[in-house]
């Protein structure tokens, strides 16, 4: 009898463990976030469909505030769209009180190609091309899927070139792209740059690299040292970006 008392109890034990393991808690930012955005489309314009296959793409909570942000990127097929981003801010009470959306509008509908005709190391060739770098040999160095390679650093190159699909709002139109890093050995660029896949036209391209008016150095884009002496001196700085119109 005492065993059958203890299975029993084993079984309701798990059960109802298992139950508190699957259904998320009523205060879940998670869920929260994603009904506010389901029930609030029409405030930015969008359907069902554009935040379909959004994932998240970073979260935290503030410890002394217990305010949660979530970050979530728009993808289509898996793909992401770049720099689309829409955030929710929430209190500890799981009161959304902020949010904001770079998310495409009717994004199927503006999708040139959901593969590409141009491959990754094709694209970087257009893209050293375009910079005005001569062509040099690539190997591999990794590649977790199709849409994402990492190729060594070469006699051309500072760094490692990574390159990862993506797609990229262009002229109305939401292009396939392979977004690679490139930082060429002669100079102290770090580009980021969109390649259509299908046609190999550099779509968008920005600099990473920050020229200060402080001592004539060059520095990263997230260098604490050149935003320092800017505010020390009171001196602008900008970061180089050019666009392909």
């Amino acid at each position: 009898m005492k065993s059958f008392i203890t299975i029993i109890f084993c079984i309701v034990f798990f059960w109802t463990l298992s139950k508190a393991n699957t259904v998320p808690a009523a205060n879940d930012p998670v869920r929260i976030a994603k009904e506010y955005i389901y029930s609030h489309l029409n405030d930015w314009g969008l359907t069902a469909d554009d935040v379909a296959d959004m994932t998240i793409s970073d979260m935290y909570t503030d410890k002394s505030s217990g305010i949660t942000r979530i970050y979530f990127l728009q993808q289509y097929k898996s793909i992401p769209v770049f720099n689309a981003i829409l955030n929710v801010c929430m209190t500890k009470e799981g009161k959304v009180y902020y949010t904001t959306s770079r998310f495409v509008k009717d994004l199927e509908e503006k999708i040139n190609a959901t593969k590409p005709k141009i491959n990754a190391v094709d694209a970087i060739g257009y893209l050293t091309t375009h910079l005005g770098f001569p062509s040099s040999q690539l190997k591999m160095k990794m590649s977790t899927n199709a849409a994402e390679y990492i190729f060594e650093r070469n006699e051309q190159t500072r760094e490692d070139i990574t390159v990862e699909l993506n797609y990229q709002p262009y002229l109305g139109k939401v292009n396939l792209a392979w977004t690679i890093f490139y930082c060429p050995l002669s100079t102290l660029d770090q580009w980021n740059v969109r390649v259509d896949a299908v046609t190999g036209e550099v779509l968008k391209q920005d600099n990473w690299t920050l020229y200060c008016n402080v001592d004539g150095g060059s520095y990263s884009h997230n260098d604490v040292d050149c935003r320092e002496s800017i505010t020390e001196e009171k001196i602008e700085s900008y970061p180089v970006t050019a666009q392909n119109v």
